[in-house]
Formats: C-alpha cells, sequence, structure tokens
C-alpha cells in the first residue's frame, strides 16, 4: 500500500448507517401519526354525518305533516297550493290600471277621475277592498280569478222568493230568500 492510500481511508460507515436507522425511526413516527389522523379525519366525519341525521329529523319532526321515507330519513313536507282569490271584474280591471301605470295596491280609487269608472262603480271598488283588504293584497301579490258573473236565480215555485248568496260572510257561504224587489 502506498503513502497516499493509507491517507485516503474509506470512510466508516457508522455515522451513515445511524442517520439512516434515525430516518427510518422518523419515517415509521410519520407513518403511525398519518394513520391516526386519517382515523380521526374518519371520526370526524361520521361524527358530522351524524350531526346533519339528527339535525334533518329534529327539524322536521316538529311538524306533525312530516313524513318519512323508507330509510327512516324525513321528507319535507309539502304544503298546498292556497287558491287565487276570487275577485269581482272591476276589482281586477282596478288592479290593472294600478300595475300598468306603475302605481301602488293602496291608492284610493276616488282620486282618480281618468281612470273610466262611474261614481258607482269606484264606490263598488272601495267598499270591496275595504272589506276583502286580505285577498285584495293576496290578487295584487299572487294573482287572481275574476269572479263569474250570476247568470240565472234560483226561485221557490211555492213561494215565489229567489235564493240568493249572502256575500257579507266571506269564511262561509250562506243563503236566504229575497222577494226580488
Amino acid at each position: 500500500m502506498t503513502k497516499f492510500e493509507e491517507e485516503v481511508k474509506r470512510p466508516d460507515n457508522g455515522p451513515i448507517t445511524e442517520l439512516n436507522n434515525n430516518m427510518q425511526e422518523v419515517f415509521s413516527q410519520y407513518r403511525k401519526m398519518r394513520q391516526y389522523a386519517d382515523y380521526l379525519e374518519y371520526e370526524l366525519k361520521q361524527k358530522d354525518e351524524h350531526i346533519l341525521k339528527v339535525e334533518n329529523e329534529n327539524s322536521f319532526m316538529r311538524d306533525e305533516r312530516t313524513t318519512f321515507d323508507s330509510n327512516g330519513m324525513a321528507v319535507e313536507p309539502k304544503f298546498q297550493q292556497q287558491p287565487l282569490p276570487v275577485v269581482p271584474e272591476c276589482v281586477a280591471e282596478w288592479i290593472e290600471i294600478l300595475k300598468t301605470k306603475g302605481l301602488k295596491p293602496l291608492k284610493n280609487p276616488e282620486t282618480y277621475g281618468e281612470t273610466g269608472f262611474t261614481e258607482e262603480k269606484l264606490q263598488n271598488i272601495v267598499f270591496w277592498i275595504s272589506e276583502y283588504q286580505e285577498d285584495y293584497m293576496r290578487a295584487w301579490l299572487d294573482g287572481y280569478q275574476v269572479e263569474k258573473p250570476q247568470l240565472f236565480y234560483l226561485r221557490d215555485e211555492l213561494t215565489g222568493q229567489f235564493l240568493a248568496k249572502d256575500n257579507r260572510f266571506k269564511d262561509k257561504d250562506r243563503y236566504f230568500f229575497w222577494t226580488g224587489e
């Protein structure tokens, strides 16, 4: 061996082997922590899903109309759509005039002279709106059906009196006999 070869010796593998062992231990610890983190994420996801399920059930349980599907999940109740309010023809015309002119629904009909309505028709509109305020506002917002005119009268053959509907009671249909005078 030459003097040069003696000076240059192969380095001892001890520090590299020790470093390699330490790195293996670090990677092993990292894998264990990653597995634990994955487990915690899975548990959190399961608990979040359970919370959502319970909240879903609780929010619908308060309503007696709630139904449940085959999996036991609450199904949102379907609300019946209310029928459109029925308004007289003159009120329907009034609503259309206000809407085409871009006016507000609570404008007093008596302040308009240029609408082409007679004084009697305007008074009928004011009376109907004051009596059926809720129906008027629903008609303005949701739409309406125009009241069909009465095409015939029922007359009692024995007494000669006519059967008529009393419109003062909007909750119930009430009828009375009237002599036709």
